[in-house]
């Protein structure tokens, strides 16, 4: 069949174009007869295309069938299955989150990895690790039957969970009560029941429940508990709501034998009151939320802490003046601060073995702040986050700020190798002064828990900026920080010195987080280059003879950068080519290239580091 020229080959071609030609009757049926010549051939074509397709289609699912008996042939040889059960179990351990307990969800681990394949099952069961450790959400069914239904599936699984642990590792539990949760049908107390009957296997817990259930656990027996290291009872409310866990400093679980660890957070109680061992304590926390006044420590406080704790290793503390409540501290524990402060005892605070502090200023006067400081000596410090919160009284220019005399006034080496500062906590000027007094850092963070688009002191609604005031009071971040963070040439030094003889701040530095900023993308790809400069001539530094050392010694690889800017992505960090695009924008991938984990993200991006 020719296919080809059918308009050139009809005799009408020539009127086909033309309106002004009406055809006779017997052209008219010429055209008519020509026409159903064409039907004929189309309908021809429609069923050799319906046979075309038919083999077409036998063709595409042959095709799909031999590449599915080739992927399947090609997971037969896969490496995968040479990793020994010993290897694989150790990548299921680690795969475990590490900012959270797991939960009962197929689609997160360890669950997740029972439903990949029959090896993979057997082996996440058969690892007891994987399984002593879960948070529980106390479910919430909309009717009696359902939330029967859902407290009765919710109990099957956490018992099958924590039998998979099977009795040989110790047990992290944490019970979260939803504040949805209002009619619960006489279940009320069966999730607490469930976790006293494995208590002698439970080395952390976590609580967050109403009174009558908290008590109902923590007024058992301490000898229900041989295994318990940490409690931690957190019980958040809003403001209006009732504080919870009055009288729970009495609880008889408190003298569990082996509790060394006491999260307290937003308890309507005195922590000075528990029945603990104070000495074996290692870590304590006291926080909480502003309307739950029990969660913060006053001076006096703050002072039998120290003389009630000497081997603590994590402390968390929000610090108030004592105008605004009567102290907790009990009479037997301010006879032993008497008899502890004779007059010739020092007039320093040591605590020997501190490694991780957490110190948020709360309606606290700097001055008194900075004395009490001052007299705290932590001589294996490695950890650090510092905030003065909104409402605290500004920091005087004319005195040093309480964290820079903090540090100012240790004795030894400052080791301290990750420090968190809350930005509103010093202005830029301080924050400098303070990053020169440790030289171990390794990880900066100028936290930040404002929104990226917060217009904040001023702002055009698109382009982000700090007022005058709040400059003097806020690190307010901009190409001045990382310049800080490169090479100082001192004045008698020309300006072609290398960098190699020159003082570099915070010379260990690999992880850096800023979270909202003024920085420019021209300064940070110099920051981060120069960064990778003074590292690799670190390594190939030549030897200083008169020193005994190499030159620039210990300048280390910038590994981890986030930074949040205040201002919309510009056109020139956009990437045109569709076939590179990855989701990061050009300085993103620059950086990545560099083999740097680097996040950047702009006010118009939708998103900030919290969410």
């Amino acid at each position: 069949m020719n296919t080809n020229g059918y308009l050139s080959n009809s005799p009408f071609h020539r009127l086909l174009g033309a309106n002004d030609y009406p055809p006779s009757p017997s052209e008219g049926a010429q055209v008519k007869t020509l026409i159903q010549n064409y039907l004929n051939d189309l309908e021809a074509l429609d069923l050799q295309i319906s046979e075309a397709q038919l083999v077409l289609d036998q063709l595409n699912t042959e095709h799909r069938e031999i590449d599915r008996v080739i992927t399947t042939h090609q997971g037969l040889i896969h490496p995968v299955r040479l990793i020994p059960r010993e290897i694989l179990t150790q990548i299921f351990i680690h795969s475990l989150p590490s900012t959270h307990l797991p939960v009962i969800s197929t689609s997160q681990v360890p669950l997740s990895l029972t439903q990949v394949c029959r090896i993979w099952r057997a082996v996440a069961l058969s690892t007891p690790s994987l399984w002593a450790s879960i948070h529980i959400p106390i479910p919430r069914g909309q009717t009696r039957l359902l939330h029967l239904a859902a407290t009765r599936n919710r109990r099957r699984c956490l018992t099958w969970w924590l039998d998979g642990a099977k009795g040989r590792d110790p047990l992290s539990i944490s019970l979260h009560w939803p504040r949805a949760l209002q009619e619960t049908y006489g279940t009320r107390q069966d999730f607490p029941r469930t976790i006293i009957t494995y208590s002698h296997h439970i080395r952390e817990l976590e609580l967050d429940l109403p009174d009558d259930n908290l008590r109902f656990i923590i007024n058992t027996e301490p000898q229900a508990w041989p295994a318990l290291e940490k409690l931690t009872l957190r019980l958040p409310s809003l403001p209006g709501d009732v504080a919870r866990g009055a009288g729970v400093a009495n609880a008889s679980i408190w003298r569990a034998p082996m509790l060394r660890r006491v999260v307290w957070e937003s308890v309507d109680d005195s922590f000075f009151q528990l029945p603990v061992k104070y000495e074996s304590l290692k870590e304590i926390v006291l926080a909480g939320s502003n309307n739950v006044r029990a969660s913060f420590t006053n001076p006096l406080e703050f002072l039998v802490l120290f003389h009630l704790s000497p081997n603590v290793e994590t402390l968390r503390l929000q610090l108030t003046d004592s105008e605004h409540r009567d102290t907790r501290i009990s009479a037997e524990q301010m006879r032993l601060l008497d008899h502890q402060l004779t007059p010739d005892s020092p007039d320093q605070l040591v605590l020997p073995n501190l490694t991780t502090l957490d110190l948020a200023d709360m309606l606290y006067q700097v001055d008194d702040l900075q004395s009490m400081l001052t007299a705290f000596r932590t001589p294996a410090l490695a950890t650090v986050k510092y905030s003065l919160v909104d409402h605290s009284p500004p920091v005087s220019a004319t005195n040093p700020h309480p964290f820079r005399a903090f540090l100012s006034s240790q004795p030894g080496p400052i080791l301290i190798t990750s420090w968190t500062v809350s930005a509103k906590s010093m202005s830029i000027t301080m924050i400098f002064e303070c990053l020169r007094l440790m030289p171990l850092l390794k990880t900066l963070w100028v936290e930040d828990s404002r929104s990226l688009r917060d217009l904040g002191g001023g702002g055009n609604g698109r382009e982000l900026f700090w007022t005058n005031d709040e400059l003097l009071r806020e690190v307010a971040p901009d190409d001045g920080l990382l310049q800080a963070l490169l090479p100082t040439f001192h004045e008698s030094q020309p300006s072609y010195t290398p960098a190699a003889s020159t003082e570099t701040r915070c010379p260990r530095l690999e992880r850096l987080r800023l979270d909202r900023t003024r920085c420019s993308l021209d300064g940070i790809r110099d920051f981060v280059h120069t960064r990778l400069a003074l590292c690799t001539s670190s390594q190939a530094a030549p030897f200083d003879v008169e020193a005994s050392t190499p030159m620039n010694e210990g300048v280390s690889k910038l590994k981890h950068l986030r930074v949040g800017l205040l201002y919309p992505r510009p056109q020139s960090d956009i990437i045109r080519d569709p076939t590179q695009f990855s989701g990061d924008g050009e300085l993103e991938a620059d950086l990545r290239a560099l083999g740097i984990d680097a996040m950047i993200l702009f006010n118009d991006d939708g998103t900030d580091f919290r969410t």
